[in-house]
């Protein structure tokens, strides 16, 4: 199945402002994963296995097309570590023809 089927672009913008609103991690294994914020505005869950591919193959398609974005930074105890923030801004409404995994031209 494809991962997008049901996710518009508002779901888009919510994942972008719960992002915007926190300090997200790209690590799965990290309790402040940036998966669970598209969990929670998707209505997912990330112990079930085939949400949680979901969800990292929507992230992973978010910042290949640069609406999210990963950073390097330290943490609280000054270790290197990736964090998910957002990149471009999601559009309110997708163009009438070629849209396609929101923000890639199909």
């Amino acid at each position: 199945p494809d991962p997008f089927d049901n996710v518009t672009v508002q779901h888009l913008a919510k994942v972008q402002a719960v992002i915007a609103d926190g300090e997200w991690r790209l690590d799965a294994q990290a309790g402040d994963w940036a998966g669970k914020a598209v969990a929670d505005v998707l209505g997912l869950d990330t112990q079930v296995k085939a949400d949680k591919a979901r969800i990292k193959s929507l992230l992973q398609t978010w910042i290949a097309n640069r609406v999210l974005k990963v950073v390097e930074h330290d943490d609280k105890k000054r270790t290197p570590r990736k964090w998910v923030e957002v990149g471009e801004l999601a559009g309110v409404a997708p163009p009438a023809q070629g849209w396609a995994g929101q923000g890639a031209a199909s």
